[in-house]
């Protein structure tokens, strides 16, 4: 039975099923090209065939994870249902037990099952060989890769570090105020941040003053602000270059695209310190291994050397691990850059449409196996795809 809360949205879409309608809703969608309109159409075909006809149903009735994307019928959406299907249909040839799209479907997994298809899919695309699941002694890591020009053999664990209590309530207060933007500002580029959790009735104070300001500044195409003393600093105008954003933004330390919720007093060092060495459990040790972690909270400072400092010693504890990852993103602008602290580097990269990644790279020079760096030259470019 599909979630109530979604039902008005998908009886808008024309079509005599979920399916239908979501290829349907692919149609005159401002942004998209006719090739792209029609890439999405037949990437919708090509996800139908590979998660099966019940798929979206089980979706909208779960409050799968991918119902946002699904749901919010935009551009950006529809690119990112283009490059799914291809990437899963790609990883057929090398995920033989099909465990990728077992995660996809299950709520619980699905983060970690697309975690795992990005990698893949940027590493297969740099010309690496992989395969998925595949035991190596005792030991079943998510990704093999080989580097077919050299031959060099190494293994990826890939994880989310998962919020604490705190960190979700932080999150949830940062996340009801940019969807009220989100909803009520479509197109408008903002920044800020909010600095302190809030009840439930005091938030909802907040995000109607915010409102106010989005509806303002989208309905009058100018740029407006917002200061609530100890609470929130709220800026938004027409485009992210807008001068007095951009001046806004420099003087609060931020940059437009960017908003920040309240600190949510957890060490994120030693929570990260604890989850590299449950993965690192997971490596063999007769094989070079990689981890790859998601977690934005490490990339809240601009201080990246420091964090880089603070994370390389957390690598070297681990004779089998060869290269830490650690990777975040944010739905805003940057511009590419790369920052190097001896063989350690911070790595931003503006990629299509609002998303903005980036990753710290930690080679572990005391490691047992280490990988060469025509390998380690590879696995950076790829990613950067």
């Amino acid at each position: 039975m599909i979630n109530p809360k979604y039902s008005t949205s998908l009886d808008r879409l024309p079509g005599d099923d979920l399916w239908a309608k979501m290829i349907n809703s692919c149609e005159n969608i401002e942004g998209l090209s006719e090739k792209e309109i029609n890439e999405s159409q037949e990437a919708f075909k090509v996800l139908q065939n590979t998660l099966g006809n019940n798929f979206l149903g089980m979706v909208f009735s779960k409050n799968h994870p991918m119902t946002f994307n699904l749901i919010n019928v935009v551009a950006w959406t529809r690119r990112w249902i283009i490059w799914l299907a291809k990437a899963i249909d790609v990883s057929l040839n090398y995920d033989k037990k099909r465990s990728i799209l077992k995660r996809l479907k299950d709520p619980d997994k699905y983060y970690e099952g697309l975690s795992v298809l990005k990698y893949t899919d940027k590493l297969s695309r740099m010309g690496f060989e992989i395969s998925i699941d595949e035991m190596i002694g005792k030991k079943v890591p998510d990704i093999k890769v080989i580097n077919k020009e050299n031959g060099e053999t190494f293994v990826i664990e890939v994880s989310i570090q998962k919020r604490s209590v705190h960190e979700e309530k932080a999150f949830e207060i940062m996340r009801a105020v940019t969807f009220a933007v989100f909803c009520s500002a479509p197109g408008m580029s903002y920044c800020g941040g909010i600095y302190k959790n809030l009840a439930d009735k005091h938030l909802a104070d907040v995000i109607c003053k915010v409102k106010d300001i989005a509806v303002a500044s989208k309905s009058n195409n100018i740029f407006k602000c917002l200061h609530i003393p100890y609470i929130l600093d709220f800026a938004i105008a027409p485009n992210e270059d807008d001068p007095k954003l951009v001046k806004w933004a420099k003087r609060h330390r931020t940059q437009p695209g960017q908003f920040s919720g309240p600190d949510d007093e957890v060490n994120h060092f030693r929570r990260l310190e604890g989850k590299v060495f449950k993965e690192q459990e997971q490596l063999p040790i007769d094989k070079p291994g990689i981890i790859i972690i998601e977690n934005n909270d490490l990339f809240r400072t601009r201080d990246y050397r420091g964090t880089i400092s603070r994370i390389e010693d957390i690598a070297y504890k681990y004779d089998k691990l060869a290269v830490l990852i650690i990777s975040g993103s944010y739905i805003g602008s940057g511009s590419n850059v790369i920052i190097q602290k001896e063989g350690h580097k911070y790595i931003g990269i503006k990629k299509n449409d609002l998303l903005f990644e980036q990753y710290y790279f930690i080679k572990n020079k005391y490691c047992d196996h280490k990988l060469s760096k025509e390998t380690h030259a590879k696995i950076i470019e790829s990613l950067k795809i």
